[in-house]
């Protein structure tokens, strides 16, 4: 079992103070673990928060890539909906 931990639900990490670069750079990894174990949400949030990180230094593409790539896999459900643990929204 692999456990990736993000803090606050934050998985790029140093954005808080401006450092944009390291919350790139360890979003990139987060995302590379969290795709490797399939963990479909943690790739959502990550692919966001990147975006945000390279919104932050001007990356508009990259970062519009980074959210329609996460908007695409929140309607990906990685439990079946008959399933009690399901999250609901």
């Amino acid at each position: 079992m692999v456990r990736i931990s993000c803090g606050t639900g934050r998985s790029t990490g140093g954005d808080r103070a401006g450092r944009y670069d390291e919350a790139i750079a360890t979003a990139e990894r987060a995302l590379g673990l969290f795709r490797e174990v399939a963990d479909i949400a943690g790739q959502g949030t990550t692919l966001g928060n990147l975006g945000v990180a390279l919104e932050a230094v001007g990356r508009y593409h990259a970062a519009f890539d980074a959210h329609r790539a996460a908007a695409a896999l929140r309607t990906v459900s990685p439990l079946p909906p008959e399933d009690p643990a399901a999250p609901t929204v």
